[in-house]
């Protein structure tokens, strides 16, 4: 009999994938991915030493890239994903195409324009059509890095959780990268994850209070959210196509066969390492809070999902500049003399408080991100408030430009 392999211990090992829109070269208008850019030879002739790879997004124009092997340092993978970039440059210019990051599309209208992609099978795409109508912002124009972090015993997955739950309102505050839709600014700096908020009104269990609940091990994981998701699928999937894991829309999710806990909650940054030096400063605090830098883990785990999701909405709103008036919140990163305080004033403490445990990359794009706003801070003050198409187009395509540079964005 064959051995199991264990699971990593928590912070060894983690996983990502960026979403990313290839477009129009002039127009900035979606285009189809080129068939090219998902031939995996592209990331590596030799199947053994590829450590990414391409995934068709749920519209046409999107694509995702993974990694197929751990990541343990994520500065070096910045390295990996440029070169994946360099390598899809001869098809892209062959197709007059960009890749384009950020959050969100700005002017695409997902109800009226582009293409089905082939990220879900025809009979899936008809059944989440049905339910939820998937040519809308919160699904077919949705650019995140989504960030796994592994665990190995249920002990460990208490642990993350609770520390997770506690970071995940703050994160839109530092990665916030999708200010405007439909051409227009839209009052929110994540406008990706305000609509994904309402891409699954017609079955609310999948998203629960999108911060998930207080649940600190698997039976109670099982028993508090994946049961009322498979509840709620089961009318609508009589032949089990849909899994409840795959379909539990909550901020941060838990995949307890293989191991890992993703967070949902950051916009695609600029370029291939402020990717990875968000990923690394959000695992850095994490890791701090799961050892009891500042509070135990009984304290973080006290908190409930009410004053979590009120918290996650101003910072989809605002970014950086919520202001954060809960005192307890503060605390448990470790202020404790302060009444109040802007978000973005709360990254820079953590900055401080964790500068030595930060590689050089992450220090430089995440003092880039404090010194200069957050993404959708950046965009819009090329944009403006009332932008016109070519104004939006120029400073997308400064961001296009950025990608292909790995360059940050200013």
């Amino acid at each position: 009999m064959t051995e199991q392999k264990r699971p990593p211990a928590l912070f060894d090992a983690y996983g990502f994938t960026v979403d990313l829109a290839v477009v129009h070269s002039g127009s900035f208008d979606v285009q189809a991915v080129p068939k090219v850019l998902l031939e995996p030879t592209l990331a590596d002739e030799d199947p053994a030493r590829r450590d990414l790879e391409v995934i068709p997004g749920i519209a046409g124009h999107g694509l995702g890239v993974r990694n197929t092997k751990v990541m343990r340092r994520p500065s070096k993978w910045g390295r990996k994903l440029v070169n994946l970039r360099n390598a899809w440059a001869p098809a892209l210019d062959t197709a007059k195409a960009l890749i384009l990051p950020g959050g969100a599309h700005p002017f695409y209208d997902p109800a009226h324009h582009g293409s089905v992609g082939e990220a879900l099978t025809p009979e899936v795409r008809r059944i989440c059509d049905e339910l939820f109508g998937c040519a809308q912002h919160g699904w077919s124009n949705s650019q995140g890095l989504h960030l796994g972090i592994h665990f190995g015993k249920d002990s460990e997955f208490g642990k993350l959780h609770a520390a997770v739950r506690l970071l995940l309102p703050l994160i839109p505050s530092l990665a916030a990268a999708s200010p405007i839709l439909e051409g227009r600014v839209t009052g929110s700096s994540c406008s990706r994850l305000h609509a994904q908020l309402h891409a699954h009104e017609r079955l609310t269990d999948l998203m629960g209070s999108f911060v998930p609940e207080p649940v600190f091990d698997r039976e109670e994981h099982d028993r508090v959210i994946m049961a009322p998701i498979a509840q709620a699928l089961a009318p609508h999937d009589p032949t089990g196509l849909l899994d409840p894991v795959l379909y539990n829309s909550r901020a941060a999710t838990a995949n307890f066969d293989r191991s890992v806990v993703t967070l949902h909650v950051i916009d695609t940054q600029e370029s291939p390492s402020a990717n990875m030096a968000v990923a690394e400063m959000i695992i850095t605090v994490l890791r701090a809070l799961v050892r009891g830098r500042w509070v135990s883990n009984y304290l973080q785990r006290a908190w409930g999902s009410d004053d979590l999701q009120q918290l996650m909405l101003g910072a989809i709103k605002e970014g950086g500049r919520m202001m954060i008036t809960n005192r307890d919140y503060l605390l448990m990163l470790g202020l404790m003399k302060q009444e109040s305080m802007v978000a973005a004033k709360v990254w820079q403490h953590l900055f401080v408080e964790l500068y030595g445990d930060l590689s050089e990359n992450a220090r430089g794009h995440i003092g880039h991100i404090l010194e200069h706003g957050c993404l959708a801070d950046r965009i819009l003050a090329r944009t403006g408030k009332q932008p016109t198409i070519d104004g939006i187009r120029a400073a997308y395509g400064h961001l296009a430009a950025c990608y292909a540079a790995d360059e940050a964005y200013l």
